[in-house]
This record gives C-alpha cells, structure tokens and sequence, in this order.
C-alpha cells in the first residue's frame, strides 16, 4: 500500500507512506509528520493497493465535514490494463474482478459491545471526557477513533487514532480515554468510532459534543458495496 497527497493539492504535509501486508491483516501507514497533520475540507489524499498477483486498486479520498469520503477508484490488471472496479460487491451481484461475491448482509455488532463514558463541562461550554471506553468486542474487532470539531481540526491529540485487531478469546475491552484526557471539545465537535469485525456488519459510532449537555450518539453502518454510512 502506498498513501500520497493527490496532485493538485494545496499542500502535502506529509512524506508517502508505504506499508506491506499479508491477506485478511492491517497496514498501518501513518507516520509522525501524517500523524500531527490537521486536514483541512478539501485536501485530497490518495491510497495505491497492490495485489500479489499485480491488480492495481488507486482510491482517492476529500476531507468533508465527518472526515475523508472516497471521491473515485480505479483499478488495472496486472498488465496495466483497465479492469471494472468492484472492490466490496453489492449484495446480489454479479462478483466483477477483484471482488468476491457477497451473497447476504453480514450481523451486527453483539448487543455487547457498548460505550461507557464520562464528562464535566467546562466553563465556556466546553466537553471534557473523563472517561471513554469501548468494551464487549469480539475477537478480530480494529477501531478507528476519529476527532474533528466543526472547522475540521482536532482539539484532541491525535486527528486519528487505530487499535488493532483484538486479540482471540474473550470479549475485549478497549480504554480511549488517553486521546482525550484533559481536553476540551468545542460543541460541534464529533467522536467517530469505526468498528469492523470479521463476520459483523462494519459499523460506525458518532458521538457529537453540545454545549453543557450530554454528547449524541448516532449509530450507522457501512453494507457491502455502499461507499456512505448509513443508518442500521
């Protein structure tokens, strides 16, 4: 996998990012200066994936008002030649290289998996987490936390964070706190857990901070062949 600023951007922070990857496991391509980049609505990366057996997929993705949304995909044979694109198969459709059949909808998470967390508000309004912390996840589960207040910067200390595969056995728990401790979330601000688990439904949990009041939750999934969250 290779990530790269697209041409034309205003800027690029950040050196490409490479990482190589076995199937079925996770790349991680961050690096220190992608890391502590805060992305502003509009700049455009680009992710390369190339397969073993030489399939070319190229993804771009545009900063919005929720994080990076995919604007198109390409994909080429191992020649170089065009190929149709179908990464993620809509359910019911006919498998086009280099997907694989989906026939019916993944489950949802288990009812056991569940937020707990804790705030104080600070004089100005502001949201401070006390605590956060995702438990009950299955075997298998990695997590994005995502961190953008309304001008799309991040009062957190990280823009992004990853938790990688939960290890087999046991349901695991997940503390989160240490990305948020002591700061102070402007209202607007949005938490968005990224939740994907093999045989589960990829979900997404948005947390929105309001003045001097409890965050909303808002729970979405991500169904095969579909590139936007929505509703379960």
């Amino acid at each position: 996998m290779r990530l790269t600023c697209v041409d034309g951007a205003h800027s690029c922070p950040f050196q490409p990012a490479e990482a190589t990857t076995d199937a079925g496991r996770y790349a991680d391509l961050h690096n220190g200066s992608l890391n502590s980049h805060v992305f502003r609505r509009g700049d455009e990366i680009q992710l390369t994936r190339t397969h073993p057996d030489g399939r070319r997929v190229v993804s771009r993705f545009r900063m919005t008002a929720t994080g990076f949304s995919r604007t198109d995909r390409s994909c080429s044979l191992g020649d170089g030649s065009p190929s149709s694109c179908v990464l993620d198969c809509p359910i019911g459709g006919s498998p086009t290289l280099p997907c694989s059949a989906v026939t019916r909808k993944p489950k949802l998470l288990p009812k056991s998996v569940r937020v707990d967390w804790k705030v104080s508000y600070a004089k100005n309004g502001d949201t401070r987490f006390k605590h956060l912390e995702l438990a009950g996840l299955p075997p298998g589960t990695s997590v994005f936390l995502l961190c953008l207040d309304r001008s799309l910067s991040s009062p957190c200390r990280k823009y992004v964070q990853f938790f990688p595969p939960t290890p087999p056995g046991a349901s695991y728990t997940y503390n989160l706190t240490a990305l948020i401790a002591g700061r102070s979330l402007p209202p607007g601000t949005t938490l968005t857990l990224r939740l994907r688990a093999p045989g589960y439904r990829r979900q997404e949990l948005r947390y929105t901070t309001h003045t001097n009041g409890p965050p909303t939750r808002k729970a979405l999934c991500l169904d095969p062949g579909v590139d936007a969250a929505r509703p379960c």
